[in-house]
């Protein structure tokens, strides 16, 4: 739309001048704003414009936010597995080497996706004797962690664990 003598509108001109900002605060925002938090880092910028305009600029402009990931369920609770009863009960001290161990299962966000890290600490050195890793949450994961445990330390001590 322009003026009657092929200028462009006033609005024209404001949306000229608002867009290198839309964009602006987009980039820093590392492409995740939506058009309301960027409507409001420019009016916290001193900048005139409307909720509205700043979508349909967006829009206009293919300005649009990465979307967020679906949320993923790491844990299932909800199992007929055994569960084991609680040995340790919270007291975290050993006095000699592989007479307590304990582990963890977390995960890890990569830019390939989810990795999961399962861990077998020795109380008793505070050391990391055995991990794994694998894309998937599988027992395989854990098994693979306690093997190596298992491995690290008899060929440490000397010993057979089988």
């Amino acid at each position: 739309m322009t003026g009657g003598n092929g200028e462009p509108s006033e609005r024209q001109l404001r949306h000229q001048r608002l867009l290198p900002e839309i964009r602006r605060v987009f980039r820093d925002s590392r492409k995740t704003y939506g058009s309301p938090r960027v409507f409001d880092a420019l009016k916290a910028q001193g900048h005139r414009c409307g909720k509205h305009q700043v979508a349909v600029l967006m829009r206009r402009n293919g300005i649009t936010p990465k979307r967020r990931k679906k949320f993923k369920k790491t844990t299932d609770s909800d199992h007929n597995y055994p569960i084991a009863p609680n040995l340790v009960e919270r007291i975290f001290e050993a006095e000699l080497l592989n007479r307590l161990w304990t582990s963890d299962i977390t995960y890890i966000w990569t830019s390939e996706g989810w990795l999961y890290l399962a861990v077998v600490l020795d109380v008793c050195s505070r050391r990391i004797v055995g991990w794994g890793m694998s894309p998937r949450l599988q027992e395989e994961l854990v098994v693979r962690a306690i093997k190596q445990a298992l491995s690290q330390r008899q060929s440490c001590r000397g010993i057979n664990l089988s």
